[in-house]
């Protein structure tokens, strides 16, 4: 018998025959000690050593799955797969006499089980059938209805089939009207709970981004704020509305100014985070409020004087010009704007990073071919499983693809590309791609020693830690000593009162020492002390990024999927923000129909 012969035989019965038993023992005939024997056992999970390897080698694996011993033998011992063979041969000629006596024991059962059997109630049978027809619904509605197998897995979908078991009358399922009377129902009912939520806050940031799919786009907002009450972070989605046209920047202005003033939060939001896209840009410089700095405004000689004679001959001209200015500005005026951090990033990592690098022509080329050569290496393994399977084989890794919207996937596809330098060209050589050359390698190690990453990561370090110190040194020197001979200047020509301090700053003055000299660190003391409260607020509220309106056209893109490509921009935006919101907390009305009848009668 040849080789191969063996082989064969055991790759086609590795599921079958080598799971019998050694006599009547349950242990599969590879394991019994003849081939491996067992060291440890632990619920069918086992380890054995080989009995033909003369460093005694452990394997793991287990009763049920034998591949890996069987893959041991065919690997090292090809020799003895014949034995092999012929002995779980003899295993399990020897098994099926056993296996026959039990059967015969199961069909003639004795007559002591006989005395000792019991017949299943009417309860147990009822709920045999019942959890078999059950079973046969779902599998029909996750067949049929083309949904992924991991519907079964979860909450929503187990509560509503144990809600409707445990209802003993008969239950109609409802209409699609109907359903959309209780969406139209959820989505008032969620709007006034916002809005109800967002009256009761001081102050709000929002993000916004607009979103394109199957030839539509979306302004998308979402809000967040930091609860007065227990001073934890809230967010909610306020709208993702059909942006039709050119997204030009007064569009976008109009837009955004009518879902704050829907949500009655015009003048609460501190500031508004976007993308760093030239219409979102455009469109905060021509409505949004100018943050003016204290240097320009002393620079600023060009002082224009009234005459206050002719202000109060005609006061009326005073009105007339506010009127002609809101009307310059169509009555739209925006937030402070704060560019998202993330997409700044980005930028400088990518863009600015690009441009450097065409201005210098000598490491601009180096630069060029190197990762022209990367890039062939990537795309070669996004397009082809072959070429994946190669670079594993060589590089004992799965490869890693840049993202052009992550800045920093390319720093780390080249540290994946380059923690086995040395065979760099063996790989290019087994996808047939252009060979990197030894000064291009180690280009490549200098970017990720020098690139952009560690050098932004150092110096944010370096930033703040020079700060931090920079504070302790200036606590030690100065504590609280001032000279006996500063001026104090108390002069103040618009002041027409005595010279004493008003009783509201000394007020706001001692709260705020009181707050230095309070030791808690917990944010709750901030209840004790309403000025220090509010600004708290006022500058913590906003977020660095933009990322939340992302992660809801994540959702938006589930909805508005290919086969949903006709529903109405109403309907779309009526789901995404019911999903996006939560909307377990806007069936108060089904709770309510559901305990009372009068409110049944009323619905």
């Amino acid at each position: 018998m040849s080789e191969s012969n063996p082989v064969k035989s055991v790759s086609e019965n590795e599921n079958q025959t080598d799971v019998c038993l050694a006599g009547s023992h349950a242990v599969p005939a590879i394991l019994d000690g003849k081939f491996f024997a067992i060291v440890k056992n632990e619920n069918g999970s086992v380890k054995a050593k080989c009995c033909l390897c003369s460093n005694e080698r452990i394997l793991s694996g287990s009763l049920n799955a034998t591949s890996n011993f069987l893959k041991h033998l065919r690997t090292v011992h090809k020799d003895c797969l014949e034995d092999y063979n012929n002995y779980r041969n003899e295993v399990a000629a020897s098994s099926s006499s056993v296996r026959e006596r039990k059967r015969k024991t199961v069909a003639a059962p004795s007559a002591v089980s006989l005395k000792h059997a019991r017949q299943q109630t009417i309860e147990q049978t009822v709920r045999g059938s019942s959890q078999a027809a059950a079973d046969q619904l779902i599998t029909k509605y996750i067949v049929m209805g083309m949904r992924p197998q991991t519907t079964v897995g979860e909450p929503e979908f187990k509560a509503l089939v144990a809600g409707l078991c445990k209802m003993n009358t008969e239950v109609v399922v409802m209409s699609r009207r109907t359903l959309g009377r209780r969406l139209n129902e959820m989505e008032l009912q969620m709007i006034e709970k916002l809005k109800q939520v967002l009256s009761e806050q001081t102050f709000v940031c929002t993000t916004a981004d607009i979103w394109s799919s199957n030839r539509q786009s979306f302004l998308g907002v979402t809000a967040h704020w930091i609860n007065i009450s227990s001073l934890s972070r809230e967010s909610a989605a306020l709208a993702c509305r059909r942006f039709p046209g050119s997204h030009t920047y007064d569009r976008i202005a109009e837009l955004l100014y009518d879902v704050h003033e829907n949500f009655g939060i015009s003048n609460k939001v501190c500031l508004t985070v976007t993308d760093n896209g030239s219409n979102f840009v455009k469109a905060f410089e021509q409505f949004g409020v100018k943050i003016e700095k204290s240097d320009d405004i002393e620079e600023n000689d060009d002082i224009e004087f009234e005459d206050v004679g002719n202000i109060l001959a005609n006061p009326l001209s005073i009105h007339d010009d506010a009127d002609s200015h809101d009307y310059d500005i169509s009555h739209t005026s925006l937030p402070q704007h704060h560019r998202c951090s993330s997409h700044t990033l980005s930028l400088i990592a990518t863009t600015d990073l690009a441009n450097i690098v065409a201005d210098n022509h000598p490491y601009g080329r180096v630069h060029h071919t190197t990762f022209a050569k990367c890039t062939a290496i990537w795309n070669k393994c996004s397009r082809s499983p072959k070429s994946c399977e190669e670079y594993f084989d060589v590089m004992n890794s799965q490869p890693m693809c840049p993202c052009p919207t992550r800045w920093n996937s390319l720093y780390d596809s080249v540290c994946n590309l380059t923690k086995t330098s040395d065979k760099l060209k063996d790989l290019c050589i087994a996808l047939k791609v252009p060979v990197l050359k030894d000064y291009e390698i180690k280009f490549l190690l200098e970017f990720i020693e020098y690139g952009c990453q560690p050098t932004m990561s150092k110096a944010l370090e370096i930033f703040f830690l020079a700060k931090a110190t920079q504070e302790s040194l200036s606590s030690i020197v100065h504590q609280n000593n001032v000279p006996a001979s500063a001026p104090v200047d108390n002069d103040n020509f618009f002041s027409f009162e005595s010279g004493h301090t008003p009783p509201t700053e000394i007020i706001s003055d001692m709260e705020i020492l009181q707050y230095f000299d309070d030791k808690s660190t917990s944010l709750e003391i901030l209840h004790k002390y309403p000025t220090v409260k509010k600004l708290f607020l006022k500058y913590n509220t906003g977020i660095p990024s933009s990322a939340p309106v992302e992660r809801l056209f994540s959702y938006a893109g589930m909805v508005l999927n290919k086969k949903r490509a006709c529903m109405t921009d109403e309907n779309f935006q009526q789901q995404l923000l019911l999903k996006a919101n939560h909307f377990a907390k806007c069936t108060a009305i089904w709770n309510k129909c559901s305990r009372s009848p009068k409110s049944c009668e009323e619905y």
